[in-house]
């Protein structure tokens, strides 16, 4: 059960308005989803510069490593290769950050 902030007797947690004392008592709890919203739109722009960094980081030893399979059959070359999928796999991961990030700043209407 929720309270309302202007009279303090209980009300239902999806009421719109208080019962007893006829105010609106929904804004309460847009302002705790557009908080909630807001997080999560930080964590999401958090974890996309996260992958983006992953990205860089793999796909420039990737290169490095595979660098030196293109001069000899070194096993090293081939774990080049397989950073630069696993990068690519990271700026899918980054993109599909952004996007969420985007949608729910569009649901905060900005």
């Amino acid at each position: 059960m929720a309270y309302c902030r202007y009279c303090g007797r209980k009300v239902d947690e999806d009421a719109v308005f208080c019962n007893w004392c006829g105010e609106r008592s929904l804004e309460i709890d847009t302002r705790r989803q557009e908080v909630e919203i807001q997080g999560a739109v930080d964590e999401a722009e958090h974890r996309a510069n996260m992958y983006t960094i992953l990205t860089i980081v793999l796909v420039t030893l990737g290169l490095a490593g595979g660098g030196v399979l293109c001069v000899s059959s070194d096993p090293i070359g081939l774990f080049g290769i397989v950073l630069v999928c696993l990068g690519v796999g990271f700026i899918t991961a980054a993109r599909r950050q952004e996007r969420k990030a985007s949608n729910l700043k569009r649901l905060l209407g900005r």
